[in-house]
């Protein structure tokens, strides 16, 4: 049997007639692919386009009249070749082509039906090639489709000699994805970006190559760079303003380099910067690179130079910098920006609209709280443009009084709390935040709404009113607020109705909820909540889920059920009739003793019922023959599942410059377990506390092809995962690439200062965080005084036993807080983290102790302590250095002697409690300290039983400025037989109050109490040595100096007191 083809990928003859029936019928076919549903352009791709070929009979216009005539006897399809036979595929075809075979009602044929067949075909978006064949033996027509399938993309390959991390660039850049349609423009187009792509990093003629394999479907790259582009020269053109060698200075580091735009564009940020402090608003600079000859061009276009001067009218500057303030910010390491330079920047802003620029100098002097401004404007010069700001400042008014008018929900003083506009007090803070600004009043008028909203009160209405009275001969005024509040009823949710999942059901969800219903309805709880079903489904691999729609119903629409009856005369009676309370059970809705039993009549055949707040719950609606019933405070939330994923490999991306392994530890637990935010940013945390590596470490990931059986699940414990809730979702496994930059490993330093313990000092250290390249921590410090030296070494191996640390660590120190012991230390520590504020300590230590001061005349001046040290912790505080919340609790036990070896033999128990607290937003903190210690069990001392006594050195003290303020150091306590003041058990109890005098200077009250005793015995019901004082402390950056002032309250017989403490640091 032979075919003619009618409508094929061929090009058609050139016939005349044919040519002119070709392009109407073609243009047909363009429209109504146009209009299509389903674009025929997304189906086939932009490649295909569609012929027409005659018939034999057709070579006219009688031979088309004639092939109407004929009738189609038969149709067959073949799709890649086969014929297609099987019935249900034959039938699906037939369906949708809708040409039918010649039957008693004599289908005819239509060349305009099989078109329209051959669009029907490729909207099933199954095939990418239609041809249209007819029989031409017979004056009978019999069709043949001949159908080619879509090619779909199942895998794309990147080849060549590429570094991984340029490999997952042009993964991530390219257009085309696993599960796409191949076609030849998409690929092509892709050629063109990853071409982009290279030039970008200097190879700017790179041969990109593609191949495809059609059984496995996978796309092939095949990418060879070539020779990259240096920078050889670079030429800067265009620049008036600044020297060309001073831009060269911020350039001339990417001579001899590979191209590279992501480095050009730093070194034109850093020019763009220049020209901004030179005044130069509007510069633009653009860049061409030759590769060929290796030169790049910088052209500036430097724009107007605008200056800007604002005067009173007497033209005196309005702007007085400070040059205190600027100190104290520069030592701070704080970038603060002038009043003249924030109005520069927002006048930059409009540069080429200048009659913005009175109305923003106005709104600025406004915001600052000035009543009243003039603002005129003179042109001094036009090149360079220089403008002159004429200021007239008006009034100012401080806040004299604050009236609430309709507020019931709160009463005045929490009102007042939340506003920063109040009443003028004394130590009420610097003077600019007590002057009156209605944008300061717009803020707390938001506040005063959020504030209503949390409470349930969404739709409040706060209208204000402002009452000015001016000062003679003052250019401050006094002025009154007042507030008037309108609150509508209160909005409650009492159930939440959870919809569209299928993962986790909704009684579970209702548990995962922070704070069941009742509640207001808040934005804050609705977030809560949100956040809550998010981190449920987040922990079950569910990274991409989210909320679709969060819905609050006052009042549903509908009844949420009926009952048949009129109980009109029981709920004016105020009886819940049984019928009632069995149809609330039946429908599982709560009618509990949360709300009051009985029903208030609200209208004609309408009853409330409510909670104990008199919130609305239900409303009751008596019908003819039914009781309605309307529920309120419904919270629909709507859940978007999406897919799971699963962790897949993970990259390291940049200079790291340590071993793999120290990074594969650190997310090697992770591979194959399900996909865990909150696990991925712990693992990125314990990176950045390796100290190797900066700030701002990234993480990206990427869909990892999965082409096969569905991956086994495994959680957090290394178990597999029950998938048969999840059987129905995707699970896609996603690689997570981490890109790090690596900070310097070592430092040093270097300084000299006085303190009490050394008197004037000079201090060394050395560190280094990567050493061999494995993360081991080594340091080095030493420091030396005239009362006395301290010097250790420490090597730290933060991953000794899994993450359990191991540090070996040699001291030796000699300082005036020690009495003039000498101490030699050898010890091994491993630490290890329990919990997130919690970590364990074990030590064992070797130390050699000698008193010099009594070295010549007492036979015990010597002694060896061999210990076994036992540390807990727990620190919530912050910050840490100053901290403002949070506590902190150490316990440490020491055991030394006996099996251990040594010549001293003690049990000493030592427990230090602090806890801190902010009181007001105004920055008062209460900080408290407790610290007890106690030393028993294997020896005792001189004058206990005959034992000897313990060396100075591992006894407690009390007295001075880290313990009991008022009294000189280490005076406190019985003296031993050397003369010093130690004892065996100490008390020590601190507090102060904490309060800002203005930023950076704080002030601080006090109080300290405590004592050390030889034995439990020597304690007397007495009043402890106990001092109050006051103190200020200077906060630059990290470093906290001041000076205390100690008044002993109780005096003690001789010894001796002090009352003036400078010092580094907290008292605790």
């Amino acid at each position: 049997m032979t075919y003619r083809c009618l409508l094929s990928h061929h090009a058609a003859p050139s016939d005349s007639y044919f040519d002119w029936q070709l392009r109407k019928y073609v243009s047909c076919v363009i429209i109504v692919l146009a209009a299509s549903l389903f674009s025929v352009k997304s189906v086939i791709g932009q490649n295909t386009q569609l012929y027409l070929m005659a018939h034999p009979y057709a070579a006219n216009k009688n031979n088309w009249q004639t092939l109407r005539t004929l009738q189609i006897t038969k149709i067959e399809y073949v799709v890649d070749g086969n014929l297609i036979e099987d019935s249900d595929k034959l039938n699906r075809l037939h369906q949708t082509s809708r040409i039918e075979v010649a039957n008693q009602n004599k289908w005819q044929f239509s060349r305009y039906a099989i078109q329209q067949s051959v669009i029907s075909l490729y909207a099933l978006q199954e095939y990418s090639q239609i041809k249209v064949f007819i029989d031409t033996t017979t004056r009978e027509i019999v069709l043949r489709y001949e159908l080619q399938s879509v090619l779909r993309v199942q895998n794309i390959e990147i080849t060549g000699k590429l570094s991984e991390e340029f490999k997952r660039k042009i993964s991530n850049s390219i257009k085309l994805r696993s599960g796409d349609i191949y076609t030849h423009i998409t690929v092509q187009q892709d050629i063109n970006i990853v071409k982009q792509l290279c030039s970008e990093f200097g190879h700017f003629f790179p041969i990109v190559e593609t191949s495809m394999d059609h059984a496995a479907g996978t796309v092939r790259f095949h990418i060879e760079l070539g020779s990259p582009s240096y920078i050889r020269e670079i030429q800067i053109l265009g620049n008036k303003a600044i020297f060309t060698g001073r831009i060269y200075e911020l350039c001339h580091t990417l001579i001899g380099k590979i191209y590279q735009k992501k480095l050009v564009n730093n070194s034109l940020n850093r020019i763009n910067e220049l020209y901004r402090k030179k005044y130069y608003p509007s510069t633009r600079i653009t860049t061409s690179f030759d590769p060929e000859k290796e030169l790049l061009k910088i052209n500036i276009d430097e724009g107007i130079q605008l200056l800007l001067d604002f005067v009173d009218e007497k033209g005196k500057p309005i702007f007085r910098e400070s040059v205190l303030l600027n100190f104290l910010a520069k030592i701070r390491n704080r970038r603060v920006e002038s009043e003249k330079d924030q109005l520069r920047s927002k006048i930059i802003q409009l540069i080429n609209d200048q009659s913005y620029w009175i109305q923003i100098v106005d709104a600025h002097f406004k915001a600052q709280g000035y009543h009243g401004t003039e603002v005129k404007l003179q042109k001094l010069t036009n090149s360079p443009l220089h403008i002159q700001f004429i200021i007239k400042l008006g009034t100012r008014y401080v806040v004299d009084k604050v009236e609430f008018i309709g507020n019931e929900a709160f009463t005045d003083s929490e009102l007042l709390r939340e506003m920063e506009s109040k009443p003028v007090k004394i130590f009420s803070g610097n003077f600019s935040r007590r002057i009156f600004s209605e944008q300061t009043l717009d803020k707390d008028i938001q506040r005063l709404k959020l504030l209503y909203e949390k409470a349930g009160y969404p739709d409040v209405s706060i209208r204000h009113e402002l009452v000015k009275q001016d000062v003679e001969n003052s250019n401050i005024g006094k002025t009154l607020i007042r507030l008037s509040f309108i609150e509508p009823y209160k909005e409650v949710i009492f159930r939440c109705i959870f919809s569209g999942n299928s993962v986790i059901d909704s009684e579970t969800l209702f548990r995962t909820l922070p704070v069941t219903p009742p509640i207001p309805n808040a934005r804050l709880f609705k977030k809560n909540y949100e956040n809550a079903i998010l981190k449920a489904y987040q922990e079950l691999g569910y990274i991409e889920v989210r909320i679709a729609k969060i819905e609050f119903v006052a009042k549903s629409t509908k009844p949420v059920f009926t009952i048949e009856g009129n109980f009109t005369k029981q709920l004016d009676a105020w009886i819940v009739p049984r019928e009632l309370r069995t149809a609330f059970e039946r429908s599982k809705l709560q009618l509990s003793d949360t709300y009051i039993d009985i029903a208030t009549k609200i209208g004609t055949d309408e009853w409330s019922m409510q909670d104990l707040d008199n919130n609305a719950r239900y409303t009751l609606r008596q019908g003819l023959n039914n009781l309605e019933v309307y529920e309120h405070g419904v919270l629909n939330i709507e859940i978007d599942e999406g897919s799971r994923f699963q962790f897949g490999d993970f990259y390291f991306v940049g200079d790291t410059g340590v071993r793999p392994f120290v990074l594969n530890r650190e997310v090697s637990h992770l591979s194959g377990k399900l996909f865990s935010l909150g696990k991925l940013n712990t693992a990125i945390q314990h990176l950045y506390s390796t100290g190797v590596f900066g700030p701002g470490i990234r993480w990206e990931r990427y869909q990892q092809p999965t082409i096969g059986s569905t991956p086994q699940l495994i959680d957090a414990e290394n178990t597999q995962i029950d998938a048969s809730p999840h059987k129905h979702k995707t699970t896609r496994i996603e690689d997570v690439e981490i890109r790090l930059d690596k900070r310097k490993p070592g430092s040093y330093g270097t300084s000299l200062g006085y303190s009490s313990s050394d008197g004037p000092r000079g201090t060394f250290a050395l560190t280094h965080r990567n050493l061999f390249r494995r993360n081991m921590l080594f340091r080095l410090r030493a420091r030396w005084g005239t009362l006395g030296y301290l010097y250790d070494t420490t090597l730290t191996e933060p991953w000794l036993i899994g993450r359990t640390s191991g540090s070996v660590q040699f001291l030796g120190r000699k300082l005036e807080e020690d009495d003039d012991v000498r101490a030699l230390q050898g010890s091994f520590s491993i630490n290890r983290k329990l919990m997130e504020y919690q970590r364990l300590n074990l030590q064992y230590s070797f130390r050699y102790l000698r008193d010099t001061s009594i070295a010549a005349i007492h036979p015990q001046s010597s002694t060896t302590v061999s210990s076994l040290t036992f540390l807990w912790s727990q620190d919530s505080t912050f910050p840490k250095l100053s901290p403002i919340r949070g506590t902190l609790n150490e316990v440490t036990i020491e055991y030394a002697g006996r099996f251990l070896g040594g010549e001293s033999s003690f049990i000493k128990t030592v427990t230090d409690t602090r806890y801190y607290r902010q009181l007001t937003d105004f920055g008062l903190v209460l900080a408290t300290a407790l610290r007890l210690g106690i030393t028993t069990g294997l020896q005792t001392d001189i004058g206990h039983d005959g034992g000897t006594e313990l060396i100075s050195f591992e006894r407690f003290w009390a007295g001075g400025s880290t313990t009991v303020r008022g009294y000189e150091d280490r005076s406190l306590g019985p003296a031993d037989s050397t003369g010093k003041h130690r004892g065996n058990l100490q008390f020590i109890f601190n507090t102060e109050l904490r309060f800002p005098i203005f930023d950076p200077i704080r002030g601080i009250v006090f109080f300290d109490s405590g004592n050390v005793w030889n034995a439990m015995q020597d304690i007397q019901y007495e009043w402890l040595p106990s001092s109050v004082g006051i103190g200020i402390r200077l906060h630059i950056g990290p470093l906290i100096g001041g000076v205390d002032y100690a008044y002993p309250l109780i005096p003690v017989q001789d010894v001796p007191t002090n009352s003036i403490y400078l010092r580094v640091g907290s008292t605790f």
